[in-house]
């Protein structure tokens, strides 16, 4: 089917550094399962890996909404706000990841994270 195909060639351009390509791919897939968050991850991934760290904030946010303990969203939110000097909240994000604090429903908000 047309989603496994992008997916997984999305995951495939991934791993090879093709982000750009990869972004593509996870959108189309998206088209078809907007809410998978296997796809919404891989698409934050991307975009944190390309330094777009606004737009990977919004998908990790976004795979929350519908697994509010997903780890790798957990643990991408973590990385940018420790990478952007807020190290309490990214230390806690990374602490729900590991299942060491309860979690929340707070989600990162632009007001969290500049993209500069």
């Amino acid at each position: 089917n047309y989603y496994n195909s992008n997916h997984n060639l999305g995951v495939t351009l991934q791993l090879k550094g093709n982000i750009n390509e990869a972004l593509v791919q996870f959108k189309k897939a998206l088209e078809i399962k907007p809410n998978n968050t296997g796809t919404l991850n891989h698409l934050a991934e991307c975009y944190e890996r390309g330094k777009s760290f606004e737009d990977a904030k919004k998908y990790y946010n976004k795979v929350l909404e519908f697994e509010p303990k997903n780890k790798i969203a957990l643990k991408g939110l973590s990385r940018i706000l420790i990478k952007f000097g807020f190290h309490k909240q990214g230390l806690d994000y990374f602490q729900k990841s590991a299942g060491l604090i309860r979690f929340s429903n707070d989600s990162v908000s632009s007001r969290d994270v500049s993209s500069s």
